[in-house]
């Protein structure tokens, strides 16, 4: 409403500068709701313009690392599980191996002779 088509920042603040001081707002008979109305609408568009030109707030940071801090997590997890499972196939690789040579022992041959 009172920025409509201002896509530079510069242009924003001297646009904002001029309406605040068309609307004498050092004064104390200022319009109250006006002026906060006009500061309102100056902050939702500088963020507009700063978010465009890839501005993150704190907030957007913070919420980017936990995001990356969740996805190494579970990267970590999964790591974590695929060598427990490889592990499991390994130690049942050689169980089954030593059952087998067991097996085929020649105490085993003796015993089956018998």
């Amino acid at each position: 409403m009172y920025f409509d088509g201002i896509t530079d920042e510069g242009e924003l603040k001297d646009r904002f500068r001029r309406l605040m001081v068309e609307n004498h707002f050092e004064s104390p008979y200022r319009d109250e709701e006006l002026v906060d109305a006009i500061f309102q609408e100056y902050i939702a568009q500088l963020k507009r313009i700063m978010s465009a030109r890839g501005y993150k707030s704190p907030f957007e940071r913070a919420a980017a690392m936990a995001e990356k801090m969740i996805k190494e997590a579970k990267a970590r997890r999964n790591r974590h599980i695929r060598e427990i499972m490889d592990n499991r196939e390994e130690k049942l690789g050689k169980r089954i191996r030593e059952a087998y040579r067991i097996w085929r022992s020649p105490i085993r041959q003796w015993l089956e002779e018998e």
